[in-house]
């Protein structure tokens, strides 16, 4: 299936004007993916698989600027009453004429049509107030912008073209799947997925610029500044069959729309889909850096030979100062040697150029790993476009990418400090620099709280950049940063005790004091073996974390858990399983191996209490006798000592009916009292 690209706020902005001045810099237009680049190797032979995208080429800074100031004097996403306010420059969602399927009105049939425009409109994609729908429920709006054009669109899948109609009063019992509503005083556009008593789950579009799926409202939370909402549900009850109509409709923009955006492309080229993402090491500092080609930030990409370039030098050196003058601390500088200089060249001709700390360098010959073929994807792409002297590159090679990976120039050879903040603006990455700031504001007050809380320390930029690319761009979600805060070597080094990492929690993940019967009980889930993982995810399933997520505008999600961290009543069953019939406590690993090995059912519960326990090598070198045997039977399957008449009755049984020690140790196993021991721990 194909479909017309949709393009981000941000591809937009920088897409504004693209006549990029100076011979050597050209639009080159294409979308950096790992798919793109790896097999682009001229020196071996290798080709590269193009996928062009479009160009708002039409577009000049004054009608776009106008448009960009129309959008700014209103709400958060808007709905228009005609036609004639629709801008030219609106981004106009693209027909699906292919989603047809007939379906009546009840709430599962209803959700079912909504949740299918996921797969079109996938969680992260970019939705912002330039983009526009012209929907066909009619009423007080014609379409609308931002996130009032998503509701409408969404609509319009499950309600086709019947009618809308809008009640101003707060109506929470009448609240029903698919209807949209307006809240946030005026600003702010949700529709309906689930409804629930006392909460709703919603989608939204331009939630942090971009379309969510799946957020919790509650009552009390749509209350608190509602408006008014809107439903299409027919007001004499009845529950027709209907058809989706998503933009069967003819208005303003459409024909602009196919001379805007003419290139189709496959959904594996949409954003994050096949994203470029390495590991390199900047040499001057040997941190390791992490680059990725769609993680929302612009960048600047130098190739050259750092050490052994004059222009190279000289160009990065212009760069830095541009960057730190002009305040381009969301922009990100990249710098690749390539012509074999060494680690403490590149470091003293850097410092000697005065290349500031906004720069990442990284050296070729120590770190040529999938780097190498985004050069050489670069360099073909600045031959196409005929930057290129006879197939030689007169260094250093410049690209400037925006945060989807789209390549938006190049040039090569020496520029000007001038001619660089030209190409930068031309490129939209000064507007780009302060939207991102902007746009990560909430993200980045988010991570500094964890280092302040967590690390108790002021976060370095490096740091903080890369947590909030990774919230910004959906690669993580709240409950991961705060995992990666939580289980990194920096908190680890504290050593923190069980109560103390209680008390962390509370703090960060509840925002509050621990009640002592709350700290009480985790403490003793952790002693009896549950892993930090564990506990540390079940504060990430609280109501008071995800409404702290809620709060800063990010998704609350999960923390990915194993072995002991999986089920708190397992890892208490397997420590006692330790210490009843090994005779110690658990060591860690082991605890962790078995409940995971149990978990993805290699093992069963009855297994590893039986054989893998009473036949390991730890058991076995203990060399019991029989009366010995029998009594850590009891323990562990009774939960009690023996009784003399008991153990008199299997000494008897083995030493004079010749019952294995296996048979015993079923027998034991498959008892109505280790059956009610099971169930103590919930197994």
């Amino acid at each position: 299936m194909k479909k017309k690209k949709l393009w981000s706020g941000l591809a937009i902005l920088l897409a504004a004007s693209l006549a990029l001045s100076g011979t050597n810099c050209v639009l080159a237009s294409e979308k950096i993916t790992k798919d793109t680049v790896e097999t682009c190797k001229e020196q071996t032979g290798g080709y590269v698989t193009t996928m062009p995208t479009g160009v708002r080429a039409d577009e000049d800074k004054s009608s776009y600027q106008v448009f960009l100031d129309s959008l700014s004097e209103g709400p958060t996403g808007y709905g228009v009453e005609s036609a004639d306010q629709v801008s030219a420059n609106a981004i106009i969602t693209e027909p699906l004429s292919d989603i047809d399927v007939e379906h009546d009105l009840s709430a599962a049939s209803v959700y079912n049509c909504m949740i299918s425009m996921k797969a079109y409109f996938p969680e992260g994609m970019y939705w912002t107030n330039e983009n526009f729908y012209a929907w066909n429920g009619g009423g007080r709006y014609y379409g609308g912008y931002g996130c009032a054009g998503f509701t409408f669109l969404l609509s319009d899948a499950a309600f086709g073209n019947l009618p809308s109609r809008y009640i101003d009063s707060f109506e929470w019992d009448s609240f029903r799947v698919g209807d949209i509503l307006r809240v946030n005083n005026d600003s702010h556009s949700v529709i309906i997925l689930e409804k629930y008593d006392d909460y709703v789950i919603v989608a939204e579009g331009n939630y942090n610029s971009s379309i969510h799926w799946g957020r919790k409202m509650t009552k009390e939370e749509v209350a608190d500044g509602f408006t008014n909402y809107a439903t299409r549900y027919p007001i004499d009850g009845s529950n027709p069959n209907v058809l989706p109509a998503i933009n069967h409709w003819t208005g303003p923009g459409e024909a602009e729309s196919n001379q805007t955006y003419p290139i189709d492309f496959d959904e594996s080229t949409a954003k994050d889909s096949s994203a470029l993402i390495f590991e390199v090491t900047d040499v001057r500092t040997g941190a390791k850096e992490r680059f990725n080609s769609q993680n929302g930030r612009c960048k600047v990409l130098v190739f050259g030979g750092i050490g052994s370039c004059g222009n190279t030098m000289n160009n990065m050196a212009r760069l830095s100062q541009i960057a730190e003058e002009d305040g381009l601390d969301q922009i990100e500088f990249w710098a690749f040697d390539i012509d074999d200089n060494s680690d403490a060249t590149i470091r003293d001709i850097s410092a000697l150029f005065g290349i500031n700390s906004n720069m990442k360098i990284i050296n070729g010959t120590t770190d040529w790993g999938e780097w190498s073929n985004l050069y050489y994807y670069l360099r073909q792409e600045a031959g196409n476009n005929g930057l290129l002297n006879n197939g030689i590159l007169y260094m250093p090679l410049i690209a400037f990418v925006d945060g989807e990976g789209i390549v938006w120039g190049e040039t090569v050879s020496s520029q000007s400090k001038a001619s660089l903040k030209e190409t930068l603006s031309d490129c939209g990455f000064y507007e780009a620099n302060q939207h991102y700031t902007n746009e990560t504001a909430a993200i980045a007050a988010f991570v500094d709280r964890l280092y302040t809380k967590v690390l108790q320390r002021t976060y370095d930029t490096s740091g903080l950049n890369y947590w909030v690319d990774e919230l910004y761009s959906g690669a993580e979600t709240g409950a991961e940063v705060a995992g990666g805060f939580f289980f990194s070597p920096e908190l680890k080094a504290k050593n923190l005790s069980d109560e103390e990492f209680v008390k962390l929690l509370y703090e960060v993940m509840m925002n509050r004091v621990p009640d002592q019967e709350g700290l009480d009980y985790w403490i003793g889930l952790m002693k009896n073996g549950y892993g930090r993982a564990g506990v540390f995810n079940d504060f990430v399933e609280s109501a008071e974390f995800h409404g702290i997520c809620d709060s800063y505008g990010i998704k609350a999600g999960t923390y990915p858990v194993t072995g002991a961290s999986r089920n708190s009543g397992l890892s208490a069953f397997m420590s006692r399983l330790y210490t009843k019939a090994l005779g110690r406590d658990f060591d860690r690993e082991g605890l962790d191996y078995w409940c995971e090995e149990i978990s993805q059912g290699n093992y069963t519960l009855m297994q590893v209490s039986t054989e893998q326990f009473f036949h390991s090598k730890e058991f076995l070198a203990k060399n019991l006798d029989d009366v010995e045997y029998v009594k850590v039977l009891y323990r562990t399957f009774f939960d009690r000592e023996y009784d003399q008449d008991g153990l008199n009755y299997w000494i008897a049984q083995m030493t004079y009916f010749g019952m294995s020690r296996d048979t015993v140790l079923n027998e034991f196993a498959n008892s109505k009292e280790f059956a009610i021991i099971r169930a103590q721990y919930g197994l």
